[in-house]
């Protein structure tokens, strides 16, 4: 090996370790800046007590088995998933940078003398950090702030301010019913449509008012969740209203009433449309008037069981005897029989879907005009809808026509809608588009 290339691998050798070296100090740095920057040393997780100081009333939130409460200004339950957003997003915050260190430093120049305001986060072992928020802020608008007892000057964030400005309202739990859905065993509506019933029984939801009426799941579902998600704006007050304050809202008068019977309790609230176009209510816990988000006391004011019912029940019969389909509408009176034609038919009757159900005057001017007959082998019925002209013609407002219609499965008169009809492959017998059509007058009330 000649001298050149020893020198040259020396030279190599001497390149690769400086650049090792190099690169470890750069880690080292890296890692430094880490650790400085890091304002709050442990995971969000452990994080069990929160206290923003800026108002006259501290915030104190608290952390325990069943989730986040809020402590002071007063005591009620949090908003956990607020809350925990809340912790866990400033918890994993670092600071822009660190503008001064050590002793001697004049707080008054970062406006640390009279911070905005502070905050405080305490994890389970005992461990507390106090960070103070200044009202002045760097040339790129980030607000100098300091730990409490230390001597050094951060920039933060520009939500930090908007962190310490948070009330009580930020974080209290504004649910209108704070249980689990799944633990109410019956909940009564009252409203202007009357009053009814809802019930589990095995896993089921029904209503004991009307046991034969098969009710939608889905739909029971949905009006148990709006219960649950229905969320207030603000509060209207802390504590019970006193009269005055129940006329103020309309809950004198109120347009409905919710009860919600559990196990270990049962839960009220009343509901109203104010006089100054506002919706309130007044549930039993906490106990002081929300007001509501915009349509939320409406859906409970319209709700009617008639909404929740099964609307594929008018439909569902086995088709396992059907041989054989005669069809009579005022145009003309047809049978089908071929295998494939009656097969297609039955998968669209079995496939249709009521609109509602007729009620009061509009079902007592049921008068068929064309039916509908399933037959098996011997010509015995196993299936029969029945249905009117036209009693309601789309509109731009209201697209969709109906009809008056009744079938051999229920007692119920239901509304048809014209899509549902033109999709039944009745041949000859199909009835008129709707535009060739003129609805059929109503019965007097």
């Amino acid at each position: 090996m000649n001298r050149t290339l020893i020198v040259l691998l020396l030279l190599v050798g001497a390149l690769g370790g400086y650049l090792a070296y190099d690169l470890n100090a750069e880690k080292q740095e890296k890692s430094r800046l880490e650790q400085e920057t890091t304002l709050f040393p442990f995971p969000p997780e452990h994080v069990t007590e929160v206290l923003i100081e800026k108002n006259a009333q501290p915030v104190k939130l608290v952390r325990g088995v069943d989730g986040w409460k809020v402590e002071a200004p007063l005591r009620d339950w949090a908003d956990n998933g607020f809350t925990d957003d809340f912790v866990e997003r400033n918890i994993k915050e670092k600071a822009a940078s660190i503008v001064k260190e050590g002793e001697n430093i004049d707080w008054k120049i970062y406006g640390l003398d009279q911070p905005l305001g502070m905050i405080t986060f305490k994890t389970q072992s005992g461990e507390s950090r106090r960070l103070e928020v200044s009202g002045k802020t760097d040339i790129d608008k980030n607000p100098f702030a300091r730990f409490t007892g230390e001597n050094r000057v951060y920039t933060v964030g520009t939500a930090w301010p908007v962190n310490i400005d948070r009330g009580a309202l930020d974080f209290r739990d504004k649910r209108l019913f704070r249980g689990k859905v799944g633990g109410i065993d019956k909940l009564t509506v009252r409203n202007s449509w009357g009053t009814f019933d809802l019930g589990n029984k095995d896993g089921q939801w029904m209503s004991p008012g009307r046991p034969a009426w098969k009710l939608d799941q889905n739909r029971v579902r949905e009006v148990m969740s709006m219960l649950m998600q229905t969320q207030a704006q603000s509060f209207a007050t802390e504590k019970t209203p006193t009269a005055a304050e129940q006329k103020k809202f309309g809950l004198h008068r109120p347009n409905a009433t919710l009860t919600a019977v559990m196990p270990e309790k049962k839960w009220t609230a009343t509901l109203a449309l104010g006089v100054d176009g506002g919706e309130y209510a007044w549930p039993s816990e906490p106990g002081g008037v929300l007001k509501m988000e915009a349509g939320t006391v409406r859906k409970f004011v319209d709700l009617k069981l008639a909404d929740l019912r099964d609307k594929k029940e008018a439909f569902q019969f086995d088709t396992t005897l059907a041989k054989k389909i005669e069809v009579q509408t005022p145009i003309k009176k047809v049978s089908i029989e071929s295998a494939d034609q009656v097969r297609q038919l039955l998968d669209r009757l079995k496939a249709s879907t009521a609109v509602g159900y007729a009620e009061g005057p509009q079902a007592a001017n049921f008068r068929p005009t064309s039916r509908l007959k399933v037959l098996d082998a011997q010509g015995r019925p196993v299936f029969e809808v029945a249905w009117t002209e036209l009693v309601q013609k789309g509109t731009a407002e209201a697209p969709v026509s109906r009809r008056l219609a009744k079938t051999s499965q229920l007692d119920d008169v239901i509304l048809l809608d014209e899509v549902t009809l033109q999709s039944w492959p009745l041949g000859e017998a199909a009835p008129p588009r709707p535009e060739e059509q003129q609805p059929q007058p109503e019965a007097a009330p």
